[in-house]
């Protein structure tokens, strides 16, 4: 047992919560093929969305000073595009959409103020390739933006992925994948300077980036790759690890720069992440079920009834509530 609590990623988890109460507030999610708000207590979501099939939403973002409006990745068979979803009205509206086939947008994120809308494009028609220790293969992409209206869409950074704002829109964090793994990087807005937080080298692949309300500090998702064997398989991986990679943790690290800290050694299937409203805790959603990490302690809730995939929103609590 000695043995395989140093190769497999469960082992040694963080024990489950006894008293871990989340945050108040709605946590957005992707579920089936639909947006939906998450119940924590029992796996009996509220759906917001009645996509008819090939569509289903893929991905979500809300920004904090425009919480009654969301944006949805919409994807079929071809590609995706972005709508506006009004939580109020629960209305649908497109917002963003592909400008031809050899295009897909994905991943929203909302400027803070709500005045533009970032997501990534990918062009499709391009070869993909796939990198060592990376699931999926990843098309030549870039981070585009776009006016809440759908107008002024803009290139923002090329050959760049999983776009995320600072709470005060001055900063841009996004990942870079080459065949060294996957760079954590940022971006000025105003001055176009950038610098490395993550070089490519330290992890075999990144996700999620998501600053902290307060901007002190940025949470992602990493996996790191295993001594393999011959046919490049991780060594006494689990099950999970030979469907979609090798599983992935949760790290912590200073916009401004340092070496990332370890937060939670999860072990989860393509995990996305959402900070609660006060910065107190993480929430994790994945393949292989969710998380409730709170940043403080480390201590870690496991909800392994609640899983899916896709990016996340965690609204604050409605005024009066």
């Amino acid at each position: 047992m000695l043995l395989l609590a140093g190769l497999w990623p469960w082992a040694g988890r963080p024990a489950v919560g006894a008293s871990l109460e989340p945050a108040g507030g709605r946590i957005l999610a992707p579920v089936g093929r639909q947006a939906a708000v998450l119940n924590l207590d029992a796996p009996r979501p509220r759906l917001l969305t009645s996509l008819q099939p090939p569509s289903y939403a893929a991905d979500l973002d809300a920004a904090s000073a425009a919480s009654g409006q969301v944006a949805v990745e919409v994807r079929d068979t071809s590609g995706g595009d972005i709508v506006r979803l009004d939580l109020g009205a629960g209305q649908i509206v497109p917002l963003v959409g592909r400008g031809g086939a050899g295009e897909s947008l994905s991943l929203p994120f909302w400027q803070p103020d709500g005045s533009r809308l970032l997501f990534q494009r990918e062009d499709v028609q391009r070869p993909g390739v796939a990198y060592p220790g990376q699931a999926n293969v990843r098309y030549p992409s870039r981070v585009e933006s776009v006016a809440a209206d759908g107008s002024g869409r803009a290139v923002l950074v090329e050959d760049a992925r999983m776009p995320a704002v600072s709470p005060d829109g001055a900063e841009l964090a996004y990942v870079r994948s080459s065949s060294s793994g996957t760079a954590l990087r940022v971006r000025e807005l105003a001055s176009g300077d950038e610098r490395e937080l993550v070089p490519a080298a330290r992890f075999a692949d990144v996700a999620y980036p998501r600053y902290a309300p307060d901007g002190s500090v940025l949470a992602f998702a990493a996996t790191e790759p295993f001594v393999g064997h011959d046919e490049g398989l991780p060594l006494f991986a689990p099950a999970v690890a030979h469907a979609h990679g090798l599983p992935w943790d949760v790290w912590l690290i200073e916009p401004h720069g340092g070496e990332p800290r370890q937060l939670a050694a999860l072990g989860a299937d393509d995990p996305s992440l959402a900070w609660s409203p006060d910065g107190q805790q993480l929430f994790v959603y994945s393949g292989s079920g969710s998380a409730l990490i709170d940043v403080g302690s480390g201590e870690v809730e496991h909800l392994d009834y609640l899983a899916g995939y896709g990016a996340i929103a965690w609204l604050p609590p409605a005024p009066g509530t």
